[in-house]
């Protein structure tokens, strides 16, 4: 990336924003905000098929596992690798709970494995320890309280515990009982001081009662004292509560010593659950905003952006109640250099960082909202220069800055580069500025690199218009209302309608006069050719929408009738083959009929085993036909299936397809193809066919845009 900034600049540090929210932990928010690009091929395909993976279960409508484990686990992991560590209660149950977390989510992606193999691989590296719960159950029960039964010397203490603290309330209700009578405890009677209950009681009568003081309230309105003949009860269970300290201890430290024994798998789940929180959070993200994994060549530099959104401004839009209108572009080889033109605010910003965006976006692995059929590639470098941005530590002008980028940019910029500039050429004299930067386009041309620039320059529009693989395009305008349409129109350059415009706000028609008089008249006839052609394209566009709705609309019809027709065959052919087997019926029961009325009118023996000659002839007779129609069925469906076989075998595969081997009727992804030969991968297998060996399987469910 450059500048190093230059992700921030197409905002999208306000896309990971957006996404944070939908992680469960705070170390995938983390994970979130600390995504960069990358152009490692391997690594992005592994985040694509992971994202993808999940984002198809939850189009289902199936949910995901709860991730969330609690907060500080990863801290109370590192003390556990501490010797003679004691954990508290809770922060082991904590540590059931990652446990436990991790064995319901393994379950989850076990059971979903074909339809998950990234996930579920990477799971399989490390199999659940169901032994860490029932270590920490046998201790520990469900309100963090270490059991009775944990040990012999704990049930012991907790059942003298629990005689003495009865022996204890029997002595101390007896006190009350006897001191209320006498009118000498306070409204709320009792409290609790340094652990031991203590009766209130009013100052008047300090001196009456037996026992240990233990102070005043605040306004010294009711004295504390514990009644005498608890006291020594009070120290037994004092002592008794600190040898329960000391067990529970112990019991703890020994329980640690054997979870000790789990650290490198406990910390693998801890690892492998914020991964997939990460994931599901880009998944869950990608959902709300319809985004997509779109096919990646492998092999060609290649956008084909289809109904691509901005993810900021379509979220603005979105709560402002207003419609984001999509861009449509395509980059190939062939057109790799595309300048934009147009009036300002129209768009030509938002067009460019739309491409910079989802390319940085998708190079860190998250989906991008466009079309699922658009097609994108993985870029070596991505730079650009976007907005007015002065560095006041090298006291340089904003032109200058410009230019000290644009040196990077020559020097940097390849076949493998996305090079984005708004305003090319701007910052200085027009007509000085607009030379250099017509010398600057054709370095980048040559350089071979993708560039998307805007301008206002009509000898940079020229420059475009005769330079091979460069093409112009222009943001649309509404000349009548003189409002942007926001929509980008490839093929010819745009005007910016200057004057149109200034006409528009009601400045005054002498002065746009002599303005007109002040601009020469070859740039008056550009500006005008330019706004008539741009007019002529729109009119031409909307006759021809209007033809292609006329056509659909007569497809549909012969849709419906070649429908109707269908049925009508249909039905007609139902008909012919339940008349044929009517008149079957008909035949066959009129020759049974024969056989029957020459039995009863002759039943020699002679003519009976003529008779019943005649009906085995006439049995076998049906036999035939019925074999012959079965064969003939037979054949029919396999030139059915061979046909089918034929068709598939024809269609077109690419990297990312779901096929399946037919020998062998796995199913797997096509993961690369070189010649005629299919790289195959089948879970965290890969195997390499010929094209005539697959055939491609049903289709991922579309997206919601899709089926809008």
């Amino acid at each position: 990336m450059f500048p190093a900034d230059f992700a921030r600049e197409l905002e999208f540090d306000e896309v990971l924003e957006q996404i944070v929210p939908h992680c469960a932990t705070e170390e995938a928010r983390t994970g979130i905000r600390a995504l960069t690009p990358t152009s490692n091929r391997t690594e992005l395909e592994h985040e694509w098929q992971r994202t993808d993976e999940l984002l198809q279960v939850l189009l289902r409508g199936e949910s995901v596992p709860a991730l969330a484990v609690g907060n500080g686990i990863k801290t109370i992991l590192r003390r556990l690798s501490i010797n003679n560590i004691v954990l508290e209660e809770t922060q082991i149950q904590l540590i059931r709970g990652l446990a436990e977390t991790y064995s319901t989510v393994f379950r989850y992606l076990f059971q979903r494995k074909e339809e998950c193999p990234a996930l579920y691989g990477e799971f399989a590296l490390q199999q659940p320890e169901p032994a860490i719960v029932t270590e920490i159950d046998k201790i520990i029960d469900e309100r963090a309280e270490v059991r009775a039964n944990a040990s012999k010397e704990l049930a012991d203490i907790r059942r003298k515990l629990a005689a003495k603290r009865k022996q204890a309330d029997r002595l101390f209700y007896k006190a009350v009982r006897s001191l209320e009578a006498n009118n000498m405890l306070a409204d709320f009677r009792e409290s609790v001081k340094d652990n031991r209950r203590v009766l209130a009681v009013l100052p008047t009568y300090k001196n009456r009662v037996k026992g240990i003081f233990h102070g005043t309230s605040a306004k010294h309105s009711v004295m504390f004292v514990e009644p005498s003949a608890a006291v020594d009860v009070n120290n037994d269970i004092s002592k008794l509560i600190d040898d329960e300290r000391r067990e529970i201890r112990k019991i703890l430290r020994d329980l640690c010593r054997i979870l000790q024994g789990y650290l490198h798998p406990l910390t693998q789940f801890d690892e492998k659950l914020i991964a997939l929180d990460v994931v599901r959070a880009k998944a869950q993200w990608a959902e709300s905003m319809e985004a997509v994994i779109p096919m990646v060549s492998s092999t060609n530099s290649v956008i084909n952006c289809m109904d691509a959104l901005h993810p900021v401004l379509s979220r603005h839009n979105n709560a402002l109640g207003k419609k984001t209108i999509p861009l449509t572009l395509t980059m190939e080889p062939e057109q790799r250099v595309l300048v934009i033109s147009g009036p300002n605010a129209g768009g030509k910003s938002i067009a460019l960082k739309t491409v910079g965006l989802l390319s940085v976006m998708l190079q860190s692995g998250i989906p991008i909202p466009v079309h699922p059929r658009s097609e994108w590639c993985v870029f070596g470098k991505i730079m650009g220069d976007i907005g007015d941005h002065q560095s006041i530590e090298n006291e340089l002008s904003t032109y200058s800055s410009r230019l000290t980028k644009m040196v990077r940019f020559l020097e940097r910029a390849d076949a493998h580069t996305l090079l984005l500039i708004d305003e090319f050429g701007s910052g200085s004299d027009p007509d000085l500025g607009s030379s250099l930067a017509a010398v600057c386009l054709q370095e980048v041309h040559t350089s071979e690199c993708f560039a998307i620039v805007t301008t206002h320059f009509n000898n940079i529009k020229a420059l475009a218009s005769n330079m091979e693989g460069a093409v112009n395009a222009a943001m649309a305008f509404h000349r009548s209302t003189f409002r942007p349409l926001y929509q980008l129109r490839i093929g010819n350059p745009g005007s910016s309608y200057t004057f149109e415009v200034a006409e528009n706000v009601g400045l005054p028609a002498p002065l746009i006069e002599r303005a007109r008089e002040g601009v020469n008249d070859m740039v008056n006839s550009i500006n005008r050719l330019l706004v008539e052609l741009q007019d002529e394209k729109q009119s031409l566009e909307s006759t021809a929408q209007d033809l292609a709705e006329k056509v659909e609309e007569m497809k549909v019809k012969e849709r419906k009738q070649n429908s109707v027709i269908a049925d009508l065959e249909t039905k007609m052919e139902k008909q012919r083959k339940m008349n044929e087997s009517q008149s079957d019926v008909l035949i066959w029961g009129k020759r049974f009929k024969q056989l029957n009325d020459s039995w009863v009118k002759n039943p020699s023996k002679e003519n009976k085993r003529n008779v019943g000659g005649r009906f085995w002839k006439m049995m076998k007779e049906a036999s035939a036909k019925s074999e012959l129609l079965e064969e003939e069925k037979r054949k029919d469906e396999a030139t059915k299936a061979s046909k089918r076989l034929k068709r598939l075998l024809a269609q077109p595969l690419k990297v990312g397809d779901k096929v399946k081997i037919i020998d062998t009727n796995l199913t797997g992804v096509v993961e690369e193809i070189k010649n005629d030969k299919f790289l195959v991968k089948m879970g965290l297998m890969s195997t390499s066919v010929q094209r005539n060996k697959i055939i491609p399987v049903g289709k991922k469910k579309p997206s919601k845009r899709v089926k809008k």
